[in-house]
């Protein structure tokens, strides 16, 4: 027979992150390793100085000592030091605190073996940790009640604890705590026979340890899996030695330790009595000598556990060292070892200590009843807001409607007017086609006749027509370039692109674009060399046109002149053009400022494009104009 004792990763970190948190993790994981930096952590805490208040700094302080305390197996000062603690707790105190007070209580009671009173601050702890959701903790819990009722033989609660750790460890997304979860069911499932689930449990766990280098884990695994391997105890004791590599390399002293060198004596002693399985491992030794081997393992594992007074590996080696002693020859050791041994082990698991294990486990169901009827009346009480919230949801569906309605009755006014500006267009366009067709109409004219009866052409009439359709063709150009500008700005995701314009680049291309009129004076004035921002093309297209405009207003004018200026003014940039012609009344710059004026392309439709590429880039345009004098447009930017 060998023994079965599971230990555990302790997870705990308090709620509120602090500059002691991190110390007391160490604290807590150096608690299953090298003891050597527990007095330096304690030292460290001593030392914060950014602690919220004197009891903050006096509580965390005694914490650290109880578990410094129960690593060092001084459970009589733990014990003082966990009830001095547990006196301090009141309201105030945080509830993640107070169910690490709890657990690390459980603990040093589970380690003196009163598993009565450690079952119930098993269940204290468990309670609070549901009660703030803490999947730590409560992960702790169920490995806790895992190995009690390992302990107890009672395999069915076990495994429903062993799972409720390995479901809670995949929620934490912890390697280490995850691989832990499947080693325990790999125990759990060893215990209750099924050794094909437990072999797959104790291979994934391996696997994992393996991958992300935890020794101290791996080590736990082979531990446990070991025993999987009653009918194969070379292979057994082949992972036993490997478990006790690390064992000795990382903590010998460790609970586990003690179990795995105990296991080894049990493993030499079985395969000394087996001289097939004696001669496959080492023929060379004798059964004698593996005896001796055998025992020099178990006084090592009985002096730690008699040390770190731990009775359960202590009572088990007592009467495991007992047989072997029979087969040396030491009959009065052997009796006295088995004679302690036994009275230990019955004052561990006597039926009454069972018992109330047993009354404490009906306790819980009583509280999970408790609290079934407690979230009943919360259900309740959901209902009730339930019904406030489907009030105001319908009170807000009616607002929606409201809105919707007024929403309907805006949109209808819009379609109407879309309507309007529709039946507009249809009639600009219709402008559009009879100014079009003229021009092309007479250049049809004129090639038809050039094509099918030139001889009805003298010279003079020949000329008159060609320069007729020079004219023509000229028009339908300016025309089709006037409408495809305009469409441009008329479409809907067609924006402007705005960046920093020189005026004396745009002037000198104004100036280059207009210089076959040579009858004509176009003088630029730009004193300060200004810069705006805006969209280059859009800019260039209205000053042209208004240039354009301004040399048809000077035809039969003496001296004909236009000017262009630019300056800032009040942060506001302004452009002029000026010219020496006849001007005209307000009516005929009527297509500049109303939407809805539509003109013919003869008539105007350089003021259409003028005022919708200037209404896209923001500038406004005003114009004066003196009959006899001339007219000036002022652009602002």
């Amino acid at each position: 027979m060998r023994l079965l004792i599971l230990l555990f990763v302790f997870n705990f970190s308090f709620s509120q992150s602090s500059e002691y948190d991190t110390i007391l993790n160490k604290i807590e994981n150096q608690f299953i390793s090298s003891k050597d930096s527990l007095p330096n952590y304690l030292y460290q805490l001593k030392s914060i100085k950014n602690y919220h208040s004197k009891k903050e700094k006096e509580l965390v302080l005694l914490y650290a000592e109880c578990f410094i305390s129960l690593s060092e197996t001084n459970y009589t000062k733990a014990l003082k030091q966990i009830s001095n603690l547990e006196q301090k707790i009141n309201s105030s105190l945080s509830k993640t605190l107070e169910g690490k007070i709890y657990y690390l209580h459980y603990l040093i009671l589970e380690r003196v073996t009163n598993y009565t009173e450690a079952t119930k601050y098993l269940k204290k702890t468990e309670k609070i940790a549901l009660e703030i959701n803490d999947l730590k903790l409560l992960q702790n819990c169920y490995r806790s009640h895992t190995m009690i009722y390992l302990d107890q033989k009672n395999y069915d609660l076990a495994l429903q604890y062993a799972l409720k750790s390995n479901a809670i460890s995949i929620k934490i997304n912890d390697q280490n705590l995850y691989s832990n979860s499947l080693s325990l069911l790999g125990e759990v499932y060893r215990e209750k026979g099924n050794y094909k689930k437990a072999e797959e449990y104790f291979s994934q766990a391996y696997d994992i340890q393996k991958k992300i280098n935890s020794k101290i884990n791996l080590a736990w695994t082979l531990t446990n899996w070991s025993l999987l391997y009653d009918v194969d105890l070379i292979k057994s004791l082949r992972m036993e030695l490997e478990a006790q590599e690390i064992w000795d390399e990382y903590d010998a002293e460790n609970t586990m330790s003690i179990v795995n060198l105990g296991n080894i004596a049990w493993c030499y002693k079985t395969i000394a009595e087996n001289d097939s399985l004696k001669n496959i491992l080492s023929p060379k030794i004798s059964k004698q000598d593996m005896y001796q081997i055998a025992e020099n393992y178990y006084d090592k594992a009985i002096q730690l556990a008699k040390k770190k007074k731990n009775k359960n590996s202590y009572y088990y080696n007592l009467i495991e060292k007992s047989y072997l002693q029979y087969e040396l020859g030491n009959y009065k050791e052997g009796y006295d070892n088995l004679d302690l041994g036994y009275s230990i082990k019955d004052s561990l698991f006597s039926q009454t200590q069972k018992n109330k294990i047993a009354q404490y486990e009906s306790q819980k169901v009583i509280d999970a009843k408790n609290r079934e009827i407690e979230l009943k009346n919360i259900n309740i009480e959901n209902q009730k807001k339930q019904k406030l919230y489907l009030t105001t949801i319908v009170l807000l569906a009616l607002l929606v409607l409201v809105i919707l309605y007024k929403n309907y009755k805006k949109l209808k006014f819009l379609n109407h007017q879309l309507e309007l500006s529709n039946q507009i267009k249809v009639r600009f366009f219709s402008i559009i086609n009879h100014d079009l067709r003229s021009p092309v109409a007479n250049l049809i004219h004129f090639l038809t006749i050039q094509k099918e009866t030139p001889e009805l052409l003298d010279e003079e009439s020949k000329k008159r027509l060609e320069a007729k359709s020079i004219v023509s063709a000229e028009n339908l150009l300016n025309s089709m370039e006037d409408i495809l500008l305009w469409s441009k700005s008329q479409m809907e995701h067609f924006a402007p692109e705005y960046k920093k314009n020189s005026i004396k680049l745009i002037f000198g291309d104004v100036q280059k674009h207009f210089s076959s009129h040579e009858n004509i004076t176009i003088d630029f004035e730009n004193n300060n060399d200004i810069f705006i921002f805006t969209d280059e093309n859009y800019l260039k297209t209205i000053i042209r046109n208004l240039t354009g405009n301004a040399i048809n207003a000077l035809q039969k004018i003496e001296n004909p002149t236009i000017t262009w200026k630019a300056w800032q003014e009040n942060g506001k940039f302004y452009l002029s053009i000026s010219d020496n012609g006849k001007g005209a009344d307000s009516e005929q710059f009527k297509a500049l400022y109303d939407d809805k004026e539509v003109v013919g392309i003869k008539s105007g439709l350089g003021l259409h494009l003028i005022r919708d590429l200037a209404k896209a880039i923001h500038c406004k345009i005003t114009v004066d104009s003196k009959l006899g004098e001339g007219t000036t447009f002022t652009l602002k930017l």
